[in-house]
């Protein structure tokens, strides 16, 4: 609350003589008749008395707090429906670049999360030296310039282009928290009644909402380049696979023989050129939406955060030993979906359906993902946790059985659909389990743990780009199984854990 105001300054009247005597149990105020006091009525005594504490409260509120300066309810749920519609925007305009490219620029895109996971252990040198809506502004341009190169795609502007939106990613997604975790303090100073689990329970909320806005823009994106692609199907060539399927599904490998796969996973120019250019658009509109509508919101400077740096910060996250059990979880996150971007799309889509199915694919994927999160964020108020890591696990282990197993064909295309739908759940749950845990246990200390978990995610994205040339599919099948294995048991162990220190505490 910061320090108290000047009680003696209550004590005076409007011309600023003072009411009372010191040393005078009795009010008796210079201006006032002493008969009118004596004759004062207990109703008259007690309006007072409540003006009193009224005056002293709005006293209070002005004076300046720890928690820094307070603003209006009104304007925090304002930039947090700027937050996740600019959020949404932008994951609108980048999915269907990683659906449609995830295999042909494997390379670019290793790269690319290369340098976000490098630029994520930065986040929490370059957000404390810049503000957090000029951050995501200049990311944001940076993504226009990054979709902008594709107009002329050739190695001596997509390089450049790859390795900016890499240097751009990492600081990004961490503003995005920064601002999130700013806001949910502002609104929880702003609560009457602060009760155990409240801040917890807020944050909770938030991150449902940017959650929520993520898997929006999943979909609109996707759905977008489904339109697309099925309005230009006539356009768009068809890839030749061998009548035993030999190349495809967990039998495909990076030295078979079939360019055809390769050679048309690029669209042609005029398809490719709308794509193209609604995503430059959508990124301009959130560049724009976070100028206009954030508003620079001075962020609650505790003791803890003016003590340590941002290296300091850093290296508590790697030595912490919670997050140690959790990074196994979010590389896996990273793997998976690269696995998804890259060779689901190459070996098992292509295969069976045609490139104009992709975009109806992945949005068959966020459609799931966005019912699962939703439904799970819900459903984790009242189901143990060790039960949804567990379905998680059996779910994910059965999938990835299935993907070893079969080989597509085009008699059967809509196992593709369930699968990709099928998978989508699994993200959900992963993803809520893993990045909620973490923010409700480092809500006060979030810096660190949420750069340590994109370093590792983006990591994961990056193997899962480079492994595409390098390993055959039934490899990293196998590959993910043992790196499911291995991320959920440290994570259960994590769990329960913490499931021991909030029963002591």
């Amino acid at each position: 609350m910061g320090s108290l105001p000047d009680l003696h300054a209550l004590t005076r009247d409007d011309t600023g003589q003072p009411c009372c005597r010191p040393g005078s149990h009795l009010p008796r105020c210079s201006h006032l008749p002493v008969k009118r006091l004596a004759s004062a009525s207990p109703g008259s005594d007690r309006e007072a008395s409540i003006s009193s504490v009224k005056k002293l409260i709005a006293v209070v509120r002005s004076t300046p707090s720890s928690m820094g300066p307070s603003y209006s309810r009104q304007l925090l749920c304002r930039n947090l429906a700027a937050l996740c519609l600019g959020h949404a925007i932008s994951t609108a305009a980048f999915s269907p670049l990683l659906a449609l490219h995830g295999s042909s620029a494997s390379y670019l895109l290793a790269m690319l999360f290369s340098v976000a996971a490098l630029s994520s252990a930065a986040s929490p040198f370059i957000l404390r030296n810049q503000s957090v809506e000029r951050r995501m502004i200049i990311a944001y341009f940076c993504q226009c310039l990054f979709f902008a190169a594709h107009f002329y795609p050739t190695m001596y502007l997509l390089i450049p282009a790859y390795f900016l939106m890499g240097l751009t990613l990492g600081p990004l997604s961490a503003a995005r928290v920064s601002l999130l975790m700013t806001l949910a303090s502002k609104l929880y100073a702003d609560e009457d009644d602060h009760v155990a689990g409240q801040r917890v329970a807020l944050v909770q909320r938030l991150l449902r909402s940017l959650r929520a806005a993520h898997d929006v823009g999943l979909i609109a994106g996707n759905a977008f380049a489904s339109f697309v692609l099925y309005k230009n199907a006539g356009l768009i060539p068809k890839p030749t696979v061998p009548p035993d399927l030999s190349g495809c599904g967990s039998a495909a490998c990076p030295d078979t023989s079939m360019p055809s796969l390769h050679e048309f996973n690029q669209l042609p120019c005029g398809i490719d050129y709308i794509l193209i250019g609604v995503c430059l658009g959508c990124c301009v509109t959130a560049a724009v939406l976070t100028g206009v509508t954030i508003n620079r919101i001075e962020p609650t400077v505790t003791a803890a955060d003016k003590q340590l740096d941002a290296f300091k910060r850093l290296r508590q996250a790697f030595v912490d030993p919670r997050l140690r059990l959790a990074a196994p979880m979010s590389l896996f996150v990273g793997l998976e979906q690269g696995f998804m971007y890259s060779d689901f799309t190459e070996s098992y889509v292509l295969c069976s359906l045609s490139m104009d199915n992709v975009g109806m694919v992945f949005f068959s994927l966020a459609i799931l993902q966005a019912i699962a999160g939703f439904t799970l964020s819900m459903l984790l108020q009242h189901v143990k946790r060790y039960m949804v890591i567990g379905m998680g696990f059996a779910f994910h282990a059965c999938l990835l059985m299935v993907l070893v197993i079969w080989k597509p064909a085009g008699d059967d295309p809509a196992l593709i659909y369930v699968i990709a739908a099928a998978w989508g759940v699994c993200n959900a749950v992963w993803d809520t389990l893993s990045f909620g845990l973490m923010m409700s246990s480092y809500h006060d200390s979030w810096q660190g743990p949420v750069a340590h978990s994109y370093i590792f995610r983006y990591s994961g994205l990056a193997l899962a780009f480079v492994f595409h040339g390098l390993l055959c599919n039934e490899t990293k099948l196998y590959c993910l199984a043992v790196a499911l294995v291995l991320c959920v048991a440290p994570y259960t162990w994590l769990e329960m854990k913490e499931v021991r220190h909030r029963n002591q505490r």
